[in-house]
């Protein structure tokens, strides 16, 4: 009797493992099955998906008004800045003292950069290109790229390649430039390296305007230029009628005198002056 009972006892235990293991296995396949079914959290889509929604975008020429914010080996500078844009292609850009005096006007296109000094009524105008953004933005960028930036629609991601996919983003390069862009549910962080120096861009305060959503804070930091700029978006009004050719040209005073950026610059981002 003792020898069936412990043979009844280790039957049973056997018959308890197998099924402990049974049930288990079956649990493992269930929560498999389930977390198969359920919704992935939201990623940013691959590249090439990326850029093709980014591409079928219509930029749209809008007036943007908000605060400006520099700063530059320690010393910072505070004023209004009104900005004319039309994504990717042109913008007119003031800045403007506490006062709502006139301190700077720059015209960027893809081609030609312009600046004024309304104080001296002098004014510059070059080609367009990195080193002529260095030494006037203080940012080593492509113009097509800087006119995206301040859109707060990152590069100009078409004229860009992916060569690595990131957790968060993608590894980018374009001819000796290269770029890192982290985004999670909106693009948050682009860092650009160029032949003329390393730059970061910062988006955040996503905001819904013109029924999209857009970065209300831009800043652009230079690490090795101890530069920060920043822009705070306080106003996004559309301007759906078609631009006239000259709206983003300098309004030039009269009696404006011309002056060549290499008599000026002097190592400093002229923006600063």
């Amino acid at each position: 009797m003792k020898l069936i009972l412990n043979s009844f006892k280790r039957k049973l235990t056997t018959q308890r493992i197998a099924f402990i293991k049974l049930f288990f296995c079956l649990a493992l396949i269930g929560l498999v099955a389930c977390s198969a079914h359920q919704p992935s959290a939201a990623r940013f889509p691959d590249y090439n998906t990326f850029v093709h929604l980014y591409s079928k975008q219509s930029p749209v020429v809008a007036e943007i008004y908000g605060q400006y914010a520099a700063e530059h080996q320690g010393k910072r500078v505070r004023s209004h800045f009104n900005l004319l844009l039309e994504p990717g292609k042109r913008a007119y850009i003031e800045i403007l003292d506490p006062s709502d005096r006139l301190i700077h006007a720059i015209s960027l296109s893809r081609n030609r950069i312009s600046m004024l000094w309304p104080a001296d009524q002098t004014y510059i105008d070059e080609d367009a290109n990195t080193q002529t953004l260095k030494a006037i933005l203080g940012l080593p960028v492509h113009p097509d790229d800087a006119l995206e930036l301040i859109a707060g629609r990152g590069l100009n991601f078409p004229e860009w390649q992916e060569s690595k996919t990131l957790k968060d983003g993608w590894d980018l390069t374009r001819g000796q430039f290269s770029g890192k862009v982290i985004a999670t549910k909106h693009l948050s962080k682009i860092q650009t390296t160029t032949p003329a120096g390393t730059f970061e861009t910062f988006y955040d305060r996503y905001q819904l305007l013109n029924d999209q959503s857009r970065p209300t804070r831009i800043r652009f930091e230079v690490p090795e230029r101890q530069l920060t700029l920043e822009l705070r978006i306080n106003k996004y009004v559309p301007r759906p009628e078609e631009p006239s050719a000259d709206l983003f040209d300098l309004k030039l005073p009269q009696n404006s005198h011309k002056v060549s950026l290499n008599q000026i610059y002097k190592g400093k981002p002229l923006l600063l002056e």
